[in-house]
């Protein structure tokens, strides 16, 4: 949450008007934030799905009160997901390309579910620089105002900004677009294949034209590394869907 411009661009989007009146599948719900901001957009209902049991039980304990969400226990990557109209899921941390991410888009191709965000993404490199990091204060003032609407709507909510360093100075180099992907489609071979130098840059699209978008390279990031080596990166993907 206090990684506020990532909760703001599904805020942003899912506030938008594109899930009113639909059925919203929450893939990897976790806390229950997009579920809860699908539902403020007008969703008719949505399908919260999570791997974690635990995850499963506290879902239904937050929405016990919300008959229009459905908990749901299963994996993403293995099983058949629930038929809805628009499947929404958060990248986190450096997992661009890993936890599951690309085998979670081959499981739904291969049950022909492409309404999918988000749902494009750009991997560059450059020269990520700066010289000050220091513990974040608190961002949450900084929220979407249907994100601030769920910190006050979960009955357990606190600030916890242990992960979260700020990046005073922060500037990017020499950057260069290398792949611009679409992650709904089966990734190339020569992406897995490439080899660069420096610094990895990666930005989220909702759609191709990355109208709403997030990067890991924040001033305030949260979970993640703000430089990190593109070889580093890739090692870490595990990409298993090629």
């Amino acid at each position: 949450m206090c990684d506020y411009k990532r909760t703001n661009a599904y805020a942003e989007f899912l506030s938008s008007g594109i899930c009113l009146d639909l059925v919203v599948v929450d893939c990897g719900a976790g806390s229950g934030l997009c579920s809860y901001l699908a539902l403020l957009g007008g969703a008719k209902s949505v399908i919260a799905c999570d791997q974690d049991p635990d995850t499963c039980e506290y879902l239904r304990t937050v929405f016990a009160d919300t008959p229009q969400v459905t908990v749901v226990q299963l994996n993403l990557c293995t099983d058949v997901l629930p038929a809805g109209d628009l499947y929404i899921h958060e990248i986190i941390g450096n997992a661009l390309l890993g936890e599951g991410v690309t085998d979670m888009f081959s499981n739904m191709r291969s049950q022909n579910i492409s309404n999918v965000y988000p749902s494009h993404a750009k991997i560059s490199v450059g020269e990520v620089c700066y010289t000050s990091v220091t513990p974040a204060e608190n961002g949450l003032h900084h929220l979407h105002i249907d994100a601030k609407q769920f910190t006050e709507f979960l009955p357990d909510f606190e600030r916890n900004n242990s992960f979260t360093v700020d990046y005073s100075d922060l500037v990017c180099k020499n950057v260069q677009i290398l792949f611009h992907i679409d992650l709904c489609k089966l990734l190339p071979q020569h992406i897995k294949e490439h080899v660069a130098t420096g610094d990895i840059i990666w930005q989220v699209g909702f759609n191709s034209q990355f109208d709403i978008s997030y990067t890991n390279i924040n001033d305030q990031c949260n979970s993640w590394e703000a430089k990190t080596p593109y070889r580093d990166f890739m090692k870490n993907c595990y990409i298993e869907s090629f």
